[in-house]
């Protein structure tokens, strides 16, 4: 699988403003939850469109990487016919509008991460090791297979690297070992299962535990709160 598509799993489009000028400028900018995209040459103009990434165990380390990157978008620029066509479909709903949504957003989505990395904006965190052809393979994995028993040794194994020259470059990279990132990865995935009515035995099998009593105590450690009370809800 595509080490974009194994990290940004599914896509959410917030329609915030049905009208535009198919004729102006366009800026896709980084939000808190994924993308926005305003129509006109001034990009502090209303957004047109919102684009929301769910999966913050994905999303939000990808989202830190970038920084403040903006992608401007005139309208000689090869992506303009997409981004109308794109807040074109949000102005007009018809039948397929959410297949075609997901597919437009991606493909910005896409173009934007690029540019930001093109340009040098993105040097560290998630977005840099994923730019990195050896680094991407146990990255994607670990996105890919979170509930695996990864060691260092196997990601290293992955990567390509020895164990001791894959740590460096990882911990350079992205700040942290790669355990460590592994178990926050798991914790933020698994916090999103609970959200989403998980039983608790399965969740924590479904991401590595070997019993719900190690997955309570590591989710504790990291979130302050019991599996149990996240998924009583309010």
């Amino acid at each position: 699988m595509d080490k974009l598509a194994a990290l940004i799993q599914t896509l959410q489009i917030s329609r915030v403003q049905p009208h535009f000028n198919e004729d102006a400028d366009f800026h896709v900018m980084k939000a808190a939850d994924g993308f926005v995209l305003k129509s006109g040459a001034n990009p502090s103009l209303p957004v047109a469109a919102s684009i929301v990434l769910r999966g913050r165990g994905a999303v939000a380390p990808l989202m830190a990487s970038v920084g403040c990157f903006e992608m401007h978008i005139p309208n000689d620029h090869a992506l303009h016919p997409l981004v109308a066509l794109f807040v074109g479909e949000i102005s007009a709903p018809r039948c397929g509008q959410d297949s075609l949504l997901a597919g437009y957003a991606q493909v910005l989505i896409v173009h934007f991460l690029r540019a930001a990395l093109e340009t040098g904006t993105v040097d560290k965190g998630v977005w840099a090791a994923l730019s990195d052809a050896r680094l991407s393979r146990a990255l994607t994995q670990v996105h890919l297979r979170p509930g695996h028993a990864w060691s260092t040794e196997d990601l290293a194994q992955e990567a390509g690297m020895s164990r001791s020259v894959f740590m460096a470059q990882f911990r350079e990279v992205m700040g942290e070992a790669p355990i460590t990132y592994l178990r926050s990865f798991r914790i933020a995935r698994a916090r999103e299962a609970l959200e989403e009515g998980g039983r608790i035995a399965v969740v924590a099998r479904t991401f590595g535990y070997s019993s719900s009593d190690a997955f309570s105590r590591a989710f504790r450690r990291s979130q302050g709160i019991a599996p149990s009370e996240l998924r009583r809800g309010p």
